[in-house]
């Protein structure tokens, strides 16, 4: 018995380090956007404000935590009735302040995720260096907001379910 826990435990340290010799600690950076990345989860700061983002893929979930307004603000984009997405909400002064995201369509043809932020249509087009095994390498995320443009680069491969969610809470976060 004591052989067969040791074994197992033996394995998931291999099967652990193997994991996360996949995703090694890279850079997210863009438009007042200075992260880092690893293992589905980033860290860092958006505008004048600190942040934390964490994709788990087999939820198909992602948790926001933002330090903004003196205020620890936290968000999960999910899967639910109303389709995939979240709503950032915190208050300011006696003002609530809300921005609500939804997936609207993901484009695999022409590379893009539309969203409804707060019911305005945001498209974020994807340009990487290539597109191997259904992941983008060093993939660019960019939209125009306000007559704004901005983008992110993230050095390493991602899915459109990590793009997305990244998508949602890094934009999320600069838009809130």
């Amino acid at each position: 018995m004591k052989r067969k826990f040791l074994l197992m435990l033996i394995s998931c340290l291999f099967v652990s380090s193997v994991i996360a010799e996949d995703h090694p600690l890279s850079s997210l950076s863009g438009t007042n956007i200075d992260l880092k990345n690893y293992d589905h989860a980033f860290a860092g700061s958006i505008k004048d404000f600190v942040v934390w983002g964490f994709l788990d893929e087999a939820a198909f979930t992602s948790e926001l935590i933002m330090r903004k307004d003196g205020q620890t603000i936290k968000t999960i984009f999910n899967r639910g009735e109303q389709g995939v997405g979240g709503t950032i909400t915190h208050k300011k002064e006696d003002q609530e302040i809300s921005t609500t995201i939804k997936l609207s369509k993901i484009d695999g043809q022409n590379q893009t995720i539309e969203f409804l932020f707060n019911d305005e249509k945001i498209v974020v087009a994807i340009k990487a260096d290539g597109y191997e095994n259904s992941h983008f390498i060093n993939p660019v995320y960019e939209t125009i907001v306000n007559d704004e443009t901005i983008s992110f680069k993230l050095m390493g491969q991602a899915c459109y379910g990590q793009s997305l969610h990244y998508a949602m809470m890094i934009l999320g976060a600069y838009l809130h």
